[in-house]
């Protein structure tokens, strides 16, 4: 059910499908948000990734995450894997470039499942780096990147690519960063605090299968898009991303943030036909 503005753990779990206390996972939406096809994307997906999923929070899955940043960001601890959530913390200091928390481990087509929650007028930005990779020598996560915006959550759920070269919207596909408007959502969906109630966690289910990319936002789908012709052209092969890589959570470059993840899990899919070699 809907509580204080958001789903009060209605989903038993957070997923990220590229088409291309105890805690089981959240079930979809009984009536799904989206078009017919993308309900069919992300039921198959959902169905797949039974039995697959990984846990990437939890007590088990510290050593499945590494900092990335560059060296003069190694000053402080800017993120923190607890027993049971991922802190960033960022308050009273914005001499920071980005600072990303990235998994060991590449992922191809996956579902990606989390809870996350802010403080009421967080102004800083993050979001969900996937099949992406850091290049050392740069400094700089290349890849797509789900955003999470608290002081615009209509934006949360666009997708922004990082990648040298690109760097702009792909989805909507807009030509200038400043051109993101709340007319432009594809869904305005239910968004809570963390001030709303005890546990007022938003949760979001991220799936990519090919080139397909499907977000839900509390059980409301706010993203549905067709990449390939962006995530398999020549810049994104010649930086070796938009197939497979890195999932990477985002400490905007100057920017004071406190955000909590938890109950974060992926599941791996099939590989789709067409996709990495």
């Amino acid at each position: 059910m809907r509580h204080s503005g958001c789903f009060h753990r209605c989903w038993p779990t957070v997923s990220v499908l590229l088409l291309a206390g105890t805690w089981t996972g959240w079930a979809a939406p009984d009536v799904p948000t989206g078009s017919s096809d993308a309900a069919q994307v992300l039921s198959n997906a959902i169905q797949q990734a039974t039995g697959r999923w990984q846990a990437l929070s939890g007590p088990a899955a510290a050593s499945s995450w590494v900092v990335r940043c560059r060296d003069g960001d190694r000053r402080r601890q800017w993120w923190t894997i607890g027993p049971d959530r991922i802190t960033v913390d960022s308050r009273g200091d914005r001499d920071h470039d980005y600072v990303w928390l990235a998994t060991r481990e590449e992922f191809e087509d996956f579902v990606l499942e989390f809870e996350f929650r802010v403080p009421r007028g967080t102004r800083g930005n993050s979001g969900v780096q996937f099949r992406s990779r850091y290049d050392e020598g740069s400094g700089w996560m290349d890849g797509p990147q789900v955003d999470l915006y608290p002081a615009g959550p209509w934006r949360t759920g666009f997708i922004y690519d990082e990648t040298r070269g690109v760097q702009t919207w792909i989805a909507p596909r807009l030509a200038r960063v400043g051109d993101a408007r709340p007319e432009l959502a594809r869904a305005v969906a239910p968004w809570c605090w963390a001030e709303d109630e005890p546990n007022a966690w938003n949760q979001m289910r991220i799936v990519a299968v090919g080139g397909r990319i499907v977000v839900e936002l509390n059980g409301t789908m706010v993203q549905d898009a067709d990449l390939t012709s962006v995530l398999w052209d020549e810049i994104h092969q010649r930086r070796n991303v938009g197939r497979r890589g890195c999932i990477a959570l985002q400490l905007h470059a100057r920017d004071e943030l406190f955000l909590e993840f938890r109950n974060i899990r992926i599941a791996r899919l099939d590989a789709t036909p067409g996709g990495s070699p």
